[in-house]
């Protein structure tokens, strides 16, 4: 298939994947949401029928089995756990219940109550919906439980890495409504499917742009040759654009909008763009337009002879590609900034997949504006004087004013300033460098560029961060818990408990503070302290003593630093309480005022990893405690209140005039911030004696460098998979060499492989290649082995901490006193305490496997969670008799890992379990990974680049002596002495070195036989020619002299005419014959060159304009400059351009106007001069003769004219060649090297 054809079928199925993906967009846009609703709801139907039916087999079953039974009245855990893998297939849940207790249930997740009025009911658990299956019979109760769909109402997840919420989600209503259609299946009531927020299929949105694309390539590739390809260049960037804008209005890939990769939450920048996903689409069409344009100009500039056009554009490019740093810079600025993509490379852990695409962007963009400068750099080394220099660099200029005088891109100036200056500097370093240096460093340039930005941005991002969260600490923003203030208000003020706390006397102040904290402020004890002050009627304290008298509870309450959130609580803003919430409630009946008692709700002002409740609970001080990488200490009045982290605070507030009195937010990094011992400090005052000190330990060294190695240790890996590539090429080439097979996929694998001329790698690269290869898989082996021992590691240690914590808990519930009075008179406060004192939730269930208590409430009350047992701990341990079990469990995507304990009363008999659940979110162990991730890293960096050096010094070493002999073999001149080789040692190389000068002397020894013989043979041919040219003028002239004599003979009466004929003929073939003498000196002896500097325009003008005078025919004559210099002799070189000028005037045919052109034009260091004929051409058959001494398509001459041209040219350095074509001419070219000097 040829290019054609292959661009036409490209267009065709682009066109057809267009047509159809946009058909499909629109029908969806149409129908979509309803075609969903409809087959959700159909699925929904035939799952219901289908596991109706299979109920009802296992429900026939269990009635056959139970009759079979004598001393039971129903199956055993081990039957009933076989009928439920039945259910399973259908993903079928099972409880059963016996009087109302359950039996066996398979799973945990759900709260099942038998229901004797309705055979099939629908619920809400948790996050989804269900359909439930009643069965009752003898008493007892068979739920059967089939999830219908999920419901994302309920938000827990194990990451917080950003999350989509544009996703399709669907829901069930009782009533009709919006998008909605009915469910119907018997003996159920009716039901409504609810569609939210519906987005067609992602396939649609795909197809449509695989066609655009294929169309584009089609377009691209057809005009790729062609002087179209400009334009055709442009109308592909207007469609894009087109296509572009249409989606960025939502008119068109709405899929793709729905995508994290164009939320705006993720990033957005107007700079740039808009979201991330925008910003990759113009990066990349920009840097396809800027290849093509600069693929046309490279060819324009190639072919034009107007150099000042190219000095022009040249410099137009110049600054476009500095226009395009300043915007490359400026995303690199927004991409730190605006958004949550984590480029702070220091926090290996925290990156992203969005991190890395981020990173891949602005490599794209680098790509283009190299690609751009690099053109304009290429043209502008040609220029040797120092003016066009100047005016090249000038062109800094407008985007350095533009960028100075811009405030909002007062950030980028440094950058901008210093890349400018060094990459000025570096380019005039390095343009008589070599290519593959000149691209290693231009890498390394970037990859600091890069780097040093993120490193200097992610710090001024970490300081507004920082500032934020010491922001929040000293106010205590907490909106969260104000909404839940209100309804436990509304609970506490109609709780006639408190009522009978102050009118009756059996109940202490211990046992009421335990009541009201497992009513009503569970959910409150993983971010607060919970007390509570109980006042008579007088103001005195009621049972005991309480921390604070009522004048000065009652005071703060009522004061200027409290500020009321609910009608009963307040929140304080001053003092030791600061950021605490206080509630005041009074206490009466119908007898009287008895008294009244506050709440305080401290805040916890530490972390509460471990427990689930923090799925639930995020707040805004959440990343406070995150890697515990900050340290905080809180001062009231001047005195430290409280401290946390690893740095120690003084007690007095030594922080005067250290901390800016302003809470105006400025640019994250000067006023407030201090540096002290390593640790850098953010001091912040409210001006109210409250002061918050934020730390964080100061970046070492080899932390800030991280990112500069990750992008090098990027570019390297970029760099093993090229040569991985080459090698791949060579392996191919050879395997088809020893096959001797021609393989189609072998040609093409040969024939496509973009790797450069190369075809082998020397001994020396090899080395290297190897070395390198064995360090970098030593790393990977390392880190590998190394996280993997951290993870497993990680994962026993908080198993085995969380079994000490089970059992200190177990032995403490477990005494006489505490079991008795948490199982038989359920006072279950103790559990609170204990749940608060171990940092951890606490659920404890009953022998029969119920849930008894739970300190983590809220997954009971949402049905998130239910109110049973794991049935396969339940199984383990009430039925095999275990008295632990740690296992792993799941709560939506959240994983977390669970241990159950047996409780024991005083006859040693089971009386419950206790359950710590125990959410590992590993952010200590990712930290720790991070950090020696970092370390390792940087570390082989170190060692990489010292084994690259001594790879290349002992590779160096190694090929010292090949390349010695390289170079000797490179310099053998025939028909000299070549010196031999000194070696000392006795090795490989030492047997390689003799044997080489053994073949020196063996090679002068053939050359002086050889020379002998050519010398010889040489004299023969010559001979021979010499004979058979001079031959042929003395035949006629022997005929004529014998002629002559028989007319003497005769005496003929015109014998004075033949006479003066004979002498004419005679002298013409002498003339013949000296000039025959004369050429064959010229070629045996060139006199020597007189090299000079000479303007090769005038040389080749001046043989133009002897030969059309001389021939009476026009020749065209163009130049690309005036003054081209080369060092030639002027005599010789104008020889060679006259001989072939002659050549082609003595080639046009009779009856044809001649066409003769020459041509010069600059192509890199070479200038160039061609000669086109329209002449016979040469044919095929004579062509490897063509520059022969003795070849000759005229009847005169000798045939030297061309063999002494190339002798000429090749003197000077150059190259003579010809292409021709028979019947239509022969274009003669000449290079020969630009003379620079003077």
């Amino acid at each position: 298939m040829n290019r054609f054809h292959r661009n036409t079928l490209l267009l065709i199925l682009g066109a057809l994947l267009v047509a159809v993906g946009q058909v499909f967009m629109i029908r969806e846009q149409n129908l979509g949401a309803e075609n969903g609703l409809v087959n959700l709801s159909n699925r929904i139907e035939e799952s219901m029928i289908t596991a109706q039916a299979l109920i009802t087999q296992v429900d026939d079953s269990i009635d056959k089995k139970e009759q079979m039974l004598v001393n039971s009245t129903h199956l055993d855990w081990a039957g009933y756990e076989r009928l439920s893998r039945t259910l399973q297939s259908q993903e079928i849940d099972f409880f059963v219940y016996e009087f109302g207790q359950p039996v066996f249930w398979s799973t945990q997740n759900f709260q099942i109550s038998p229901n004797f009025e309705k055979p099939i009911e629908l619920q809400k658990q948790g996050n989804m919906f269900v359909a439930v299956y009643h069965k009752q019979r003898d008493g007892k109760s068979f739920a059967y439980v089939l999830p219908l769909i999920e419901a994302k109402e309920i938000s827990y997840t194990q990451s917080s890495v950003f999350q989509n919420s544009n996703v399709v989600e669907y829901s069930i209503s009782r009533n009709p409504v919006e998008n909605s259609t009915p469910v119907i299946v018997p003996d159920m009531e009716l039901f409504y499917l609810v569609v939210f927020n519906y987005q067609h299929p992602y396939w649609f949105d795909v197809l449509f742009l695989l066609g655009a694309l294929m169309i584009s390539a089609g377009v691209f590739g057809m005009t790729k040759s062609s002087k179209f390809h400009l334009l055709a260049v442009g109308a592909l960037f207007g469609s894009w654009l087109g296509i572009y804008s249409l989606f960025s209005h939502g008119y068109s890939l709405e899929a793709l909008q729905s995508t994290p990769l164009f939320s705006h939450e993720l990033f957005f920048a107007s700079q740039s763009g808009g979201s991330l996903g925008e910003l990759i689409f113009i990066t990349v069409l920009g840097l396809f337009v800027i290849s093509s344009l600069v693929r046309w100009l490279e060819q324009w500039i190639k072919n034009s002879d107007k150099p000042l056009a190219g000095f022009v554009l040249s410099n137009l490019a110049m600054q476009a590609s500095l226009w395009m740093l300043v915007w490359l810079l400026l995303n690199g600025v927004n991409l730190v900034h605006l958004g949550r993509i984590n480029l702070d490379f220091q926090q290996f852990h925290r990156l992203t997949l969005f991190s890395f695409i981020a990173v891949a962007t602005l490599a794209v963009h680098w790509v283009a504006f190299y690609r751009l400068n690099g053109f304009a750099w290429s043209v502008l080394h040609i220029q040797s004087t120092w003016i066009v220099r100047l005016i090249s660099v000038a062109q800094a200029l407008p985007p350095l004013v533009f960028v100075y005088i811009t405030p909002e891109l007062a950030d980028i100036f440094p950058y901008w300033m210093g890349f400018i200056a060094a990459w000025i500097g570096f380019e005039w370093w390095m343009k008589d460098r070599k290519d593959w240096l000149r691209v290693v460093l231009r890498v390394v340039f970037a990859g600091i560029l890069i780097s040093s930005l993120f490193a200097k941005e992610s710090a001024i991002k970490e300081k507004r961060t920082r500032r934020y969260l010491a922001e929040n600490l000293l106010q205590g923003t907490d909106i969260e818990t104000a909404e839940r203030l209100k309804k436990t208000e509304s609970m506490l003020l109609v709780d006639k408990g408190i009522v009978d706390y102050y009118t009756c006397t059996d109940e202490t102040k211990a046992e009421f503070e335990k009541r009201l904290r497992e009513l009503y402020f569970g959910p409150y004890l993983a971010d607060f302290e919970v007390n509570f002050l109980d006042f008579n009627s007088l103001g005195k304290s009621y049972r005991q003593e309480n921390s604070y008298d009522y004048p000065a509870i009652s005071q703060l309450f009522k004061g200027e630093d409290c500020v009321p959130v609910t009608t009963n609580f307040v929140k304080v803003n001053n003092y030791k309480l600061k950021g605490s919430f206080i509630g005041r409630f009074d206490v009466s009946s119908a007898v009287g005022y008895h008294g009244v008692f506050f709440v305080i709700l401290s805040p916890r002002l530490s972390s509460m990893e471990g427990r689930l409740s923090d799925v639930f609970n995020r707040n805004v001080l959440e990343p406070l405690y995150a890697d515990n990488q900050y340290s905080f200490a809180i001062y009231n009045n001047n005195r430290l209140n409280y401290s946390y982290g690893s740095v120690d605070y003084p007690l007095d507030n030594r922080w005067h005039g250290k901390y800016n009195d302003s809470m105006a937010a400025n640019d994250g990094g000067g006023k407030g911030f201090l540096l002290a011992e390593g640790v850098s400090h953010f001091v912040l005052n409210d001006g109210l004696n409250n002061t918050v000190v934020l730390s964080r330990s100061q970046v070492d060294f080899i932390g800030s460098i991280t990112g500069f190695t990750v992008l090098g240790l990027g570019g390297i890996l970029l760099v093993l998979l090229y040569y991985f590539l080459l090698w791949l090429r060579q392996r191919i080439i050879v395997m088809g060499e020893i096959t001797g097979k021609k393989l189609k996929l072998l040609k093409k694998l040969r024939s496509r492989m973009p790797l450069g001329h190369q075809g082998e790698l020397f001994i020396a690269n090899r080395l290297q290649l190897y070395v390198t290869w064995m360090v970098f898989a030593t790393f990977l082996v390392v880190l590998f082995v190394t996280v993997n021992y951290f993870v497993r590691n990680y994962s026993e240690t908080q198993k085995d901490g969380l079994r000490q914590k089970a059992n200190e808990i177990a032995s403490k519930l477990s005494s006489k006193v505490n079991i008795d009075a948490v199982y038989d008179k359920y006072q279950t406060g103790l559990v609170y305490d204990l749940a608060e004192y171990y940092n951890t939730d606490i659920n404890l269930y009953r022998a029969d496997g119920t849930l008894l208590v739970s300190t983590n409430d809220r997954l009971i009350e949402e049905s998130v969670r239910g109110r049973l047992m794991n049935p396969s701990v339940y199984r383990k341990m009430a039925n095999l008799g275990s008295s632990t079990s740690l296992i792993n469990e799941s709560l939506g995507d959240l994983d977390y890992i669970s241990s159950y304990t047996a409780l024991l009363n005083k006859d040693l008999k089971v009386k419950g379990y206790l359950n710590l659940p125990y959410f590992s979110n590993r952010k200590d162990l990712y930290r720790d990974i991070s950090e020696y991730a970092v370390t390792i890293i940087n570390l082989f960096a170190l060692v990489f680049a010292i084994m690259i050096v001594i790879a290349y010094l002992v590779a160096q070493r190694i090929a010292l002596p090949l390349n010695l002999i390289r170079k000797q073999l490179a310099s053998i001149k025939i028909g000299e002495r070549n010196q031999p080789l000194d070696w000392d040692k006795n090795d490989e190389i030492g047997l390689l070195v003799k044997e080489y000068n053994k073949m020196i002397v063996e090679l002068e020894n053939s050359l002086i036989l050889l020379a002998e013989s050519e010398r010889q043979g040489a004299w023969r041919e010559m001979a021979k020619q010499v004979a058979h040219e001079i031959k042929n003028p003395l035949t006629p002239m022997r005929l004529s002299l014998q002629h002559l004599q028989f007319s003497l003979e005769r005496n003929d009466d015109n014998l004075k005419e033949k006479i003066q004929k004979t002498s004419e003929l005679l002298i013409r073939q002498i003339d013949s014959l000296s000039q025959m003498a004369e050429e064959f000196s010229s070629f045996a002896k060139m006199p020597e060159p007189k090299l000079e500097r000479v303007n090769l325009v005038q040389v080749v003008s001046d043989a133009v304009l002897l030969l059309g005078k001389e021939s009476d025919m026009p020749i065209a004559w163009k130049y690309a400059r005036e003054t081209v210099f080369v060092q030639a002799d002027p005599l010789q070189l104008g020889r060679v351009f006259t001989n072939i000028l002659k050549n082609a005037i003595q080639s046009i045919p009779e009856g044809r106007t001649g066409e003769i052109a020459a041509n010069l034009k600059l192509a890199g260091n070479l200038v160039v001069v061609e000669f086109k004929d329209n002449g016979k051409g040469i044919p095929e058959t004579l062509r490897e003769k063509i520059f022969s001494p003795n070849f000759s398509t005229k009847n005169s001459g000798m045939g030297l004219g061309l063999a002494i041209s190339k002798k000429i040219v090749e003197q000077l350095g150059g190259r003579i060649s010809y292409q021709t074509k028979v019947g239509e001419g022969t274009t003669f070219t000449i290079e020969l090297p630009v003379f620079h000097g003077e």
